[in-house]
């Protein structure tokens, strides 16, 4: 359950803000989520896939070439390895240190959000008040995502715990780009307190139409397998722009060095959000940049 609950918050986090990714001017990507790594000193090809982490592996199914892809890989890499310590790893990340919610946004807009949680989540500020901001704003998030049916429900898990899970059991290595920790820290530690209270209640005075019709279009910009659609969707943003170096192009940069250790003499098959694939920091561009060859191995048009 936690794993599924990290995964949500990731995707609510970078998906729901007006995330993060800088387009890339001209550049265009062809419409593919699944993309192939070759060339330079590579034995074997290499595999990355753009997930959205508000959809389950059933619309991984749909992806052509996904699953053979999987199979022939000997290493399945993710954002972090999703393990049965996360619950442990993550929450001292999201509870306050000192102090309460209420003490930190005072009585006006406590009252606020809690008339907005009981309304609009049918949850109580109160039993959430000794969490930060931004942790409170993903569980707002993620229980209007459900009501509101643009979460996906039923069969199947999101799509990064799948992956793990499912390598797993057929018994191939699992690598994380980063630890929980490192991922925690940007989540909740990247702004400060007075930053997420301004962004939860910015949320709470929008009713979260404007969020929700966000992430429906971005489902469909996914679904569709537009990854130009993505970027151009992000590339007006909530954050400044040292927030955006740390939540992607940071992690970015150092992720391409880790897949350039491992890819040699392996096959990855590295499951990350689609974001990070876009731009001129994502993925795609940066390991083509290295001498790589990264091609589509299947498009949508």
């Amino acid at each position: 359950m936690m794993k599924q609950l990290f995964a949500l918050i990731c995707s609510v986090f970078f998906f729901s803000n007006g995330a993060v990714v800088k387009a890339s001017g001209t550049d265009t990507l062809a419409h593919a989520l699944l993309w192939k790594v070759t060339g330079k000193n590579l034995q074997k090809p290499s595999y990355l896939f753009g997930t959205y982490h508000l959809m389950t592996n059933e619309f991984s199914k749909t992806v052509k070439g996904l699953n053979k892809a999987f199979k022939k890989s000997n290493i399945v890499v993710g954002e972090i390895v999703m393990n049965s310590e996360l619950s442990s790893q993550l929450m001292p990340y999201m509870v306050l240190k000192n102090g309460t919610l209420d003490s930190l946004l005072g009585k006006e807009r406590f009252d606020s959000l809690d008339k907005a949680l009981k309304s609009r989540a049918g949850l109580s500020a109160m039993i959430l008040n000794k969490l930060k901001p931004t942790a409170v704003y993903t569980i707002f998030v993620t229980t209007e995502l459900k009501k509101s049916g643009l979460l996906e429900s039923g069969n199947g898990s999101p799509m990064d715990v799948y992956f793990q899970d499912h390598a797993r059991e057929k018994k191939k290595e699992v690598k994380g780009l980063e630890t929980v920790e490192e991922q925690a820290a940007i989540l909740f530690g990247t702004t400060s307190l007075e930053r997420q209270c301004d962004l939860l209640m910015d949320y709470v005075r929008k009713g979260g139409a404007e969020s929700h019709e966000q992430n429906k279009k971005m489902k469909e910009c996914y679904t569709a397998q537009n990854l130009n659609c993505l970027s151009g969707m992000m590339s007006s943003s909530e954050f400044s722009d040292a927030e955006t170096t740390d939540l992607l192009d940071k992690r970015n940069n150092a992720w391409v060095p880790q897949l350039e250790k491992w890819m040699p003499d392996n096959s990855l098959f590295v499951a990350v959000g689609a974001l990070h694939l876009t731009g001129e920091t994502g993925l795609i561009t940066q390991l083509r940049k290295r001498g790589y060859t990264v091609e589509p191995v299947s498009t949508t048009r």
